[in-house]
């Protein structure tokens, strides 16, 4: 059941990866989706879900901050959250390509998932590959502090390890 009268879906567009010099940035371009919420702080919201590549996670991250403005151009909105497989850590990313990256280095991005946590699913590593990140302090202001974290399905439904095999081989990491 739609529950416009909660959320409404009022804009959406697959962003076009074509800036000159700097084409196909993205493998998976991010979509860009605009709600109307009627029952939250921010009544305005624009969500742009993420999936990088992880061969190109420093590329495909960086851009990232050119699409955000190209949505802040478009809509007139800073109410913007992205999140996502971001594959920001491990062998895919390193520390100092991290702070490189323009919605890291740039302090009016706040990154609401640390750096420390697990959002794995595979027990053989401990990476943050899912993030949310937001944009300015209207939007950190409107999340309940400490609220974006991964939720670990074999501990809260005591799942054994072959169970937690069959996830893994759906999606590697946990939902966050």
């Amino acid at each position: 059941t739609v529950r416009e009268d909660l959320v409404k879906l009022t804009g959406s567009y697959q962003y076009e990866d074509n800036q000159v010099g700097d084409e196909d940035a993205f493998a998976r371009e991010p979509f860009v989706l605009r709600f109307t919420c009627s029952n939250t702080v921010l009544k305005d919201l624009v969500l742009i879900p993420v999936h990088t590549q992880p061969s190109s996670v420093e590329k495909e991250l960086d851009e990232l901050y050119d699409v955000f403005l190209a949505v802040q151009d478009k809509w007139e909105t800073d109410n913007i959250m992205m999140l996502g497989d971001f594959n920001a850590d491990g062998g895919y990313l390193s520390n100092k390509k991290m702070k490189k990256i323009r919605i890291r280095s740039d302090k009016n991005f706040h990154w609401l998932i640390e750096d420390e946590v697990d959002t794995t699913a595979n027990k053989g590593n401990d990476n943050t590959y899912d993030r949310i990140v937001v944009y300015g302090d209207d939007m950190l202001d409107a999340i309940v502090p400490y609220s974006a974290k991964p939720f670990n399905f074999q501990e809260e439904f005591q799942l054994t390890d072959e169970m937690v095999g069959i996830f893994v081989r759906l999606s590697a990491n946990y939902i966050t």
